[in-house]
């Protein structure tokens, strides 16, 4: 049962991922149009930029079949983007709620 589980959730995941791209684009539209200055386009780009390449690699890596080459390329820029979703979360909360001496500490130890 569990082998079963382990070759169905990647794929379930890459599905899951593929329906959440158009919403994610939606959204970052949404919140740039939103943004009230110049700093928070500039953010809210990069939250939406960042959760678009954690989407969207993911649903081509899951829901794909690729090389051995291929697949090792797709899997660690997947992983990649795991570090670039943190890192595009906390840049539009440093950038509008946090001074500017500390927008530079808390992004540069993103």
């Amino acid at each position: 049962m569990e082998r079963a589980a382990a070759a169905v959730n990647p794929g379930m995941r890459g599905w899951l991922h593929a329906g959440m791209f158009p919403l994610a684009l939606a959204g970052g539209v949404v919140l740039v149009v939103l943004a009230r200055s110049a700093a928070a386009v500039a953010a809210c780009s990069v939250y939406a930029a960042s959760a678009l390449l954690l989407f969207g690699a993911s649903a081509v890596y899951h829901r794909g079949t690729w090389g051995p080459r291929g697949e090792a390329v797709l899997r660690r820029l997947d992983h990649a983007n795991i570090f670039l979703i943190i890192a595009g979360t906390y840049t539009p909360l440093a950038v509008l709620l946090l001074p500017a001496r500390q927008q530079v500490v808390l992004l540069s130890l993103v």
